[in-house]
């Protein structure tokens, strides 16, 4: 009878074990201690330094809670958007993009943190590319703000000098 006990004991050890990392993989990171809230107004105005078509239809909040930008990064390297195969047509950056961007939304403490989706048009390909976008700061010492611009389908970051000769359209915020 003592050997049957410490063998539940030691199963649901193991088995709390395995439900701690469960958890984790489905319990988004703990949100930023360090933000402020900013208006759609100013929203748009950031927006305007960058985009072509901006109006305040694409910008379905009044509010938004902007942090440093490795705030964001920490939230897309925990999620798993990017571990999805990807299939031509079927599921392709714009699933991506809208993937990541609603992993933001489903968490009420990460919900009013500005992520958008947007559409680049390179000049010189003839084709388009969704992408994410973060609206945060440079860094904590650096509160100023600007927009960063996210590969969901890798986690990456996406260099602006990459986007200089594209056209870039708001899809939403």
């Amino acid at each position: 009878m003592c050997d049957l006990n410490s063998a539940w004991k030691e199963k649901a050890i193991q088995l709390e074990s395995e439900n701690r990392i469960l958890k984790s993989r489905i319990t988004p990171p703990c949100p930023p201690s360090e933000y402020e809230i900013i208006t759609k107004d100013q929203v748009k105005v950031e927006l305007l330094k960058t985009f072509s078509d901006v109006n305040m239809s694409n910008i379905l909040d009044n509010r938004f809670m902007v942090t440093s930008h490795s705030e964001y990064m920490r939230f897309v390297s925990w999620d798993n958007t990017n571990i999805f195969d990807y299939e031509s047509e079927y599921h392709d950056c714009d699933d991506y993009a809208l993937a990541l961007s609603g992993d933001f939304a489903k968490y009420n403490t990460w919900s009013s943190y500005p992520i958008g989706v947007a559409k680049i048009y390179w000049r010189d390909i003839d084709k388009a590319h969704a992408i994410c976008f973060s609206i945060g700061w440079e860094s904590f010492s650096d509160k100023t703000i600007g927009i960063y611009y996210i590969e969901p389908q890798d986690d990456h970051e996406i260099a602006y000098e990459m986007l200089e000769d594209a056209d870039i359209k708001l899809l939403f915020l």
